[in-house]
């Protein structure tokens, strides 16, 4: 993540279960140090396992001291066989 007070280190997303299933919403919470304003995300995968595509649709990260929400919209496939191919990307 990256805000109006620098930057945070790279975070990996996972959890219990099976994560990135079509029609789930994941949830992850991890803690920062005050990045002010949220201003965009980096997101991606390493394309490892069975089909590891997928599509995202949004992020929401809330801060829990402040309840502050920041939405960044993708609508875009992370997969080598979709969209421009790209499996990282950052969001604005």
């Amino acid at each position: 993540m990256y805000g109006t007070n620098g930057a945070s280190e790279n975070h990996i997303l996972d959890g219990p279960g099976n994560l990135f299933e079509r029609n789930k919403t994941d949830v992850f919470g991890f803690s920062s140090v005050d990045l002010g304003e949220i201003t965009k995300i980096r997101i991606g995968h390493d394309n490892s396992g069975f089909g590891p595509g997928w599509f995202l649709d949004k992020v929401v990260v809330k801060n829990i001291l402040t309840s502050q929400s920041y939405f960044f919209l993708s609508g875009k496939w992370f997969s080598k066989d979709e969209d421009d191919g790209s499996i990282e990307r950052e969001i604005p």
